[in-house]
């Protein structure tokens, strides 16, 4: 007899569906160094204000066209000293899908990788957002709302739990959902893993419940943009480059809150050039005691000088400088930041050519062009020396001792603004025509670039003493 057929095999089973991201970035959590967070806050301890802007830089290179800062929630946003206090940093940006919002929440990553549009981004280095975040707050809540993929994103970076109970930080959380259906986004996010991120966040928050979270997410419908909620800011004046903070919430200067001692700078307001930011809303550092001088910030990248200019204690001011095109347009406090262009404000102006074909060896279409002249309010000050913007963002103010240009002992005012191309190169050592920031965007690596400093140094001098002798006349 024929034997029968054997019977058909079994079918292999198939094989195990790929773990959601957001329950990997959970996992991952968890073997996360307990103190890999904060080793990071050193990066903004000469200037707490760096930290706020490294959000504000992400904004811009997200084509943002308008950036609010505020407090959240209300009316506890008009308490600092409330526990429940944050600070609220809101686009209307391009946003971010689960990819980019997991690079961006990823130690050591680069967040521009993944980007179609790297050139003219000020960003890049794969440690702003958690290092100016961190330095401001201990945590940070990230809503992204991307019309392009019609998704919501909400992540969460904090350092609370090392900090407070020297347990384990929570860095990269991340859980995507439908913008249209509020259903997970079954490809990186588990109903599990979404829930636990909410849960946190309300622990670490409780003004930030899933109600709350919802209703932002039903405002962004249809809209592209993001929200990042700065839980736990640091008011501590103990720790080091933390000073303490003045909010100003009311436009005729009212204490908002206020703590003891006097504004850095001790004439705040006092000058034609502040009348922008004396009696508006704003958020100030302030020295623990007037005369605690040693307090007193006066290093914003590249001074060394004791003058102090108004954007080293007021966050307006800063703003107001932060980006030379004068976009995005910036909201600090529900008053608009009256943005200037330094360039316009020069006194007998002049154009100059910075060469750069003697760095780079190419033509002269390359060359990078300033404008230097007088600027009486700095004048006032005492304050001269290169205004230097990276592709659109202040990276290093009145800057004269990385040039050799000595002290303005003259006190003539003299500013010399220019826009430098951000490099593309991956050395230390530049050959292309751009110019590196430092990683925390408070001046640059001036490696390959001896030639350019010596011909900016050369133009400054020779406006220098064109002006001085001018004076005489």
């Amino acid at each position: 007899a024929i034997p029968p057929p054997p019977p058909n095999p079994a079918p292999a089973p198939p094989p195990p569906k790929p773990a959601p991201v957001a329950a990997m970035a959970a996992a991952a959590s968890s073997i996360v160094g307990n103190n890999i967070l904060s080793r990071l806050l050193d990066r903004h301890n000469r200037w707490p204000f760096g930290g706020l802007a490294e959000l504000l830089h992400n904004s811009a290179d997200a084509d943002a066209s308008l950036v609010s800062v505020g407090t959240f929630p209300t009316p506890v946003g008009a308490d600092p000293f409330h526990p429940h206090f944050a600070l609220d940093i809101s686009d209307d940006g391009k946003g971010m899908d689960h990819g980019d919002m997991v690079r961006m929440m990823r130690i050591g990553a680069d967040e521009s990788i993944g980007r179609k549009d790297k050139r003219g981004k000020i960003g890049g280095y794969g440690v702003g957002f958690k290092a100016g975040s961190l330095a401001t707050a201990h945590t940070a809540v990230v809503l992204s709302s991307c019309l392009e993929k019609r998704t919501v994103s909400v992540g969460l970076l904090s350092n609370e739990p090392y900090e407070e109970r020297h347990e384990r930080p929570h860095v990269g959380l991340v859980a995507t959902q439908s913008m249209d259906t509020a259903m997970v986004d079954e490809e990186t996010t588990t109903v599990e893993g979404r829930d636990r991120i909410l849960d946190l966040i309300a622990k670490i928050n409780p003004c930030l419940t899933r109600e709350r979270i919802a209703l932002w997410s039903g405002q962004m419908h249809g809209k592209s943009g993001t929200t990042v909620y700065l839980c736990g800011v640091r008011r501590n004046p103990d720790l080091p480059g933390r000073m303490i903070y003045e909010f100003v919430n009311e436009r005729n200067g009212g204490d908002g809150g206020r703590s003891a001692g006097e504004p850095v700078g001790g004439e705040y307001g006092r000058g034609d050039d502040d009348k922008d930011v004396a009696d508006m809303p704003d958020l100030r550092l302030l020295a623990p005691g007037a005369s605690d001088r040693d307090m007193m910030f006066d290093e914003f990248p590249g001074r060394y000088d004791d003058q102090n200019a108004p954007m080293d204690y007021s966050l307006r001011a800063y703003l107001g400088l932060m980006f030379k095109s004068r976009t995005p347009k910036i909201r600090l406090f529900g008053a608009d930041v009256a943005q200037r262009d330094l360039a316009a404000e020069l006194v007998y102006r002049r154009r100059v050519d910075l060469d750069l074909d003697l760095d780079v060896g190419v033509g002269s279409d390359s060359a990078i062009r300033g404008d230097v002249g007088l600027h009486p309010p700095s004048e006032k000050r005492g304050l001269s020396g290169a205004m230097l913007y990276c592709e659109n963002v202040l990276v290093s103010s009145y800057a004269r001792q990385e040039f050799e240009i000595p002290p303005d002992e003259r006190r003539l005012g003299v500013l010399l603004v220019v826009d430098l191309p951000k490099s593309t190169s991956e050395s230390r050592t530049v050959h292309d025509r751009g110019f590196k920031p430092k990683d925390n965007k408070l001046g640059f690596d001036w490696a390959g670039k001896k030639r350019f400093r010596r011909k900016l140094r050369a133009e400054f001098l020779a406006y220098e003493d064109w002006a001085d002798a001018e004076r005489d006349r």
